[in-house]
C-alpha cells in the first residue's frame, strides 16, 4: 500500500517550482520559452492545423516584435536544397505598411558556408549584412495590401563549396515603409560524402491540467476526458500528426484508460467507485484512436509524475503501478520509458530505473553531451550501461513553436541546422531524435511539412523510432549537470513523505463517507 501511494497520492503532490506548463495529474513539468525561426517544405494539403498563427507575427529575424508589424515572411525556396549548375528562386510574402500606394523592391543577399550549427542559429537570430546576388521590384501595392516577389538567384551567383554545407541568405524589402529584413537558408550537396543521418520522430501525449480530473464528481470527470480527447483536442491534433510523420506516441498510459495496479504484492486494494461504463468513457474511443493508427507508442508511468522530483527526494523511490507493455486493443508491443523533467543525475537516473526498470531513458541533448562542439547519437548507454535515448532539443524546439504560415522559414532553418550537425562527425553512423517538451499544442500542418522536409534531405534517413532504440548503443558520455537547477527545491523530502502517506490514508478513509466523486481513488487522479 506504501508503496503505490507514494507514486500515486505523493506523485500528486510533487511540484517542481518555478515551472510552468503542461501539469499532468497535478505534476508541473517545465516547459522551455518559445523562440520563433524561418523555413520552407513539401505539401500538406489536406491536413488539417488546428491552430494557426500569422506569418507576419514575427519579425524578420524570427522574433516577436511589439511595434510595427514586419513586411515579408518566407514563402518558399526552390529548390529546399540546391545542387550544382541550378538557379534557386526566393519568394516572400510582403505587406505595405505605410499609407500610401508603395511599391516593393526585394534584395536577397548570400554569405560564405555556414561551419557549425551555432553559427545557423546566430543567423537565424540576426541576420548578416551580406553581398547581395539577385533583386526584384514587384508591383504597386494599396495600404495594408500584400503580394508573392520571386526573386531568382542565378547558378552562376552561388558558390556551393564541396562536398555538401549551408549558405546563409539575407532577404530584405525597401519602399513599404521601414525596410524589412529576414534571415532563411539554402542547404546544398554537390557530392554525397557522408554516412546518412537517421532521423527519429516522436510526439508527446500528456494530460492537460483540469482539475476536475482530481476533484469532480463522475459526470465532472467524463466532461475533461471529453474536453480533453476530443476531436478538436489538443492530443487530437497530436495523433493526426503523429499518423501523418509515423512519429512514435509517447503516452501517458491513463489518457487511454489503463488502470494498472501496483506492483507491490502485500499492497492492499484501494476501495474505488463503480466504473464509468466503457462506452461512456472519452478514453476508451480515444484508445481505439490511437490503436487505429498503427503507430509505435512509449509509455511513461502512469499519471506521468515527475519522477526527477520524487528521486530527489529520497534515496530510493517505492515502485511505480505497472506500465501497460502493449498498446490497449492490440498486441503491439509498447516501451516503457521515464522522462524526467529537466536535468537528469547518474543518482536520478539510478534511482529511477531501480525503482521501474524502464526499457529507456529519454533526455535532452543540450543536458546530456560532454562536447558542446559535437552532437553525439540518439542511443547511448551511460556509465553505468543503463539505456539512454537523447533528444535533440535544438531541432525539437522547432516542432514546438512552427504553424502552417511559419512552415517555410523553419522547416528550411531545420534543414541548415540538420546539414551542420552532419557535418559535425559526417563519417559516423549516427541518429537524431526529434522530441518536443511536453504540453505541446501542435499545429498539426506545420509540423508535418517540417518533418517531411527533413526526411526528404539527401543526408536524412527517416526511420522507425524503435530502430534507434535497438540500434547498438555508444558509450558516449552522459553529463551530469555541473550546476543545480535556479528553481527551489521539490517540496516533497524524505522527512514529509510520511506526512503525505498519512494525509493519503485519512483521505482514503474519509471517501466511503463523503462519496466517490470528492475523493477519487488514487488509480483514477494518477
Amino acid at each position: 500500500m506504501r508503496r503505490a501511494l507514494a507514486w500515486g497520492f505523493a506523485a500528486c503532490a510533487v511540484l517542481t517550482p518555478g515551472s510552468a506548463g503542461a501539469v499532468t495529474s497535478g505534476v508541473t513539468h517545465s516547459m522551455p520559452a518559445s523562440s520563433t525561426v524561418a523555413h520552407a517544405a513539401p505539401s500538406t494539403a489536406g491536413v488539417p492545423s488546428g491552430r494557426h498563427g500569422d506569418a507576419f507575427g514575427a519579425s524578420a529575424t524570427g522574433h516577436a516584435t511589439a511595434a510595427a508589424r514586419p513586411t515579408l515572411a518566407l514563402a518558399d525556396v526552390t529548390p529546399t536544397v540546391a545542387a550544382p549548375d541550378t538557379d534557386v528562386t526566393v519568394r516572400v510574402t510582403v505587406r505595405n505598411t505605410t499609407d500610401d500606394v508603395a511599391t516593393p523592391t526585394v534584395s536577397v543577399g548570400v554569405g560564405g558556408r555556414l561551419a557549425t550549427r551555432e553559427d545557423v542559429a546566430r543567423h537565424a537570430s540576426r541576420p548578416d549584412d551580406l553581398p547581395e546576388r539577385a533583386r526584384t521590384t514587384g508591383t504597386a501595392l494599396a495600404p495594408d495590401a500584400t503580394a508573392t516577389v520571386a526573386v531568382t538567384l542565378p547558378a552562376e551567383q552561388l558558390r556551393l563549396p564541396r562536398p555538401y554545407g549551408v549558405l546563409p541568405l539575407t532577404v530584405s524589402v525597401s519602399g513599404l515603409g521601414p525596410t524589412g529584413r529576414m534571415a532563411t537558408f539554402l542547404p546544398y550537396q554537390v557530392i554525397k560524402e557522408y554516412e546518412p543521418l537517421r532521423l527519429g520522430v516522436a510526439l508527446p501525449l500528456t494530460a492537460d491540467p483540469d482539475p476536475a480530473l482530481l476533484t469532480g464528481d463522475a459526470q465532472a470527470r467524463t466532461q475533461a476526458w471529453t474536453r480533453m480527447l476530443g476531436p478538436d483536442s489538443r492530443a487530437e491534433r497530436t495523433v493526426r500528426a503523429a499518423e501523418a510523420t509515423g512519429a512514435t506516441l509517447v503516452a501517458d498510459p491513463s489518457l487511454l484508460g489503463a488502470s494498472p495496479a501496483a506492483t507491490d504484492a502485500t499492497a492492499t486494494p484501494t476501495p474505488t467507485p463503480s466504473p464509468t461504463p466503457a462506452e461512456t468513457d472519452p478514453r476508451t474511443a480515444f484508445a481505439a484512436r490511437v490503436a487505429e493508427t498503427g503507430n509505435d507508442v512509449w509509455f511513461l508511468p502512469p499519471g506521468d509524475p515527475d519522477v526527477s522530483a520524487l528521486a530527489s527526494a529520497a534515496p530510493t523511490l517505492p515502485r511505480p503501478p505497472v506500465t501497460p507493455t502493449t498498446v490497449p486493443g492490440t498486441d503491439r508491443a509498447a516501451l516503457s520509458v521515464a522522462w524526467p523533467a529537466g536535468s537528469s543525475t547518474s543518482r536520478i537516473r539510478s534511482a529511477i530505473t531501480d525503482a521501474s526498470s524502464p526499457g529507456a531513458v529519454l533526455m535532452r541533448e543540450s543536458l546530456s553531451d560532454a562536447d558542446t562542439e559535437r552532437t553525439g547519437t540518439a542511443s547511448r548507454r551511460d556509465d553505468a550501461g543503463r539505456r539512454i535515448v537523447v533528444a535533440d532539443d535544438r531541432l525539437s524546439t522547432d516542432l514546438t513553436e512552427v504553424t502552417e504560415e511559419t512552415a517555410p522559414a523553419i522547416a528550411q532553418r531545420a534543414l541548415a541546422d540538420s546539414v551542420a550537425l552532419l557535418a559535425e562527425s559526417p563519417g559516423l553512423d549516427r541518429s537524431f531524435l526529434l522530441l518536443p517538451e511536453r504540453g505541446l499544442d501542435p499545429d498539426t500542418a506545420g509540423i508535418v511539412q517540417v518533418v517531411r522536409t527533413l526526411q526528404a534531405a539527401p543526408w536524412i534517413s527517416g526511420v522507425p523510432t524503435k530502430d534507434i532504440v535497438a540500434a547498438p548503443a555508444t558509450r558516449e558520455p552522459v553529463t551530469d549537470p555541473g550546476t543545480s537547477p535556479e528553481a527551489p527545491a521539490s517540496p516533497l523530502t524524505g522527512e514529509n513523505v510520511g506526512e503525505v502517506l498519512a494525509t493519503a490514508g485519512l483521505a482514503s478513509g474519509l471517501r466511503p463517507s463523503i462519496g466517490d466523486g470528492l475523493i477519487p481513488p488514487m488509480s483514477n487522479r494518477c
